[in-house]
C-alpha cells in the first residue's frame, strides 16, 4: 500500500515538473526593439533603418525576423520587407519614401515593436532625422517593450499535461484496490 502511494506520488511529481516546463518560456522573448535611421533622409532616395532586437537577458537576439512597415502604407517601400538579426541582434533594411513629411518607420518582432520618426521635404535633403539617442548615443532611436510577452501553448500544454497524470494516477488508484 505505501508502494502504491509513493509510486502514485513520483507520477504526480513527474506531471507537475512535465508541466511546469511547459510554462517556460523556450529561450529569451524580446523586450525591447531600438530602431535607428542613418544618412540623410532624402525623398525618393533609399536610406538605411537598423533595429536592434533586444532580450529579456539585455543582450542581442540573433536569428530574429524583424517585419518592417510603416505609418506611411504604399508610399514606403522596405526592400527587404523583413530581414533575419544577425549575431548581435541587429537587422537593417533600405528604406524608401515617396511622399514629404514625418513617417513613423516600425519593426516588429512577435509582440515587441519599436519605431523611429523620419521627416522627408518636399523630396531634398532633409536636416536629420527625429527621434531620441539611444545606448551608445546611438541618434534617432526609440523603444517599445511587448504588450504581452506570455507563451500561448505552453499554458494549455501544461493544464493538459496535469489532467492527463491526474487521470492516470486515479485510474491505477481504482484499477488495483488493495
Amino acid at each position: 500500500m505505501l508502494r502504491r502511494i509513493l509510486a502514485s506520488l513520483a507520477a504526480i511529481a513527474l506531471t507537475a515538473v512535465v508541466a511546469s516546463s511547459a510554462f517556460a518560456y523556450a529561450g529569451t522573448v524580446p523586450a525591447n526593439i531600438v530602431v535607428s535611421a542613418s544618412g540623410a533622409v532624402v525623398c525618393a532616395e533609399p536610406f538605411t533603418v537598423s533595429a536592434t532586437v533586444i532580450g529579456d537577458d539585455g543582450l542581442g537576439m540573433a536569428d530574429q525576423t524583424v517585419i518592417w512597415s510603416s505609418s506611411a502604407g504604399k508610399n514606403v517601400t522596405f526592400n527587404p520587407a523583413s530581414s533575419k538579426t544577425d549575431a548581435t541582434g541587429v537587422a537593417t533594411t533600405q528604406v524608401t519614401i515617396k511622399v514629404a513629411g514625418p513617417v513613423t518607420i516600425s519593426a516588429t518582432v512577435g509582440d515587441a515593436v519599436g519605431a523611429v520618426v523620419v521627416t522627408a521635404k518636399a523630396c531634398e535633403a532633409v536636416g536629420g532625422v527625429t527621434g531620441s539617442p539611444g545606448p551608445g548615443g546611438l541618434p534617432n532611436t526609440s523603444t517599445a517593450t511587448p504588450a504581452d510577452a506570455i507563451p500561448s501553448a505552453g499554458v494549455p500544454l501544461a493544464i493538459l499535461a496535469l489532467l492527463a497524470g491526474a487521470v492516470l494516477t486515479a485510474r491505477r488508484m481504482i484499477a488495483s484496490p488493495r
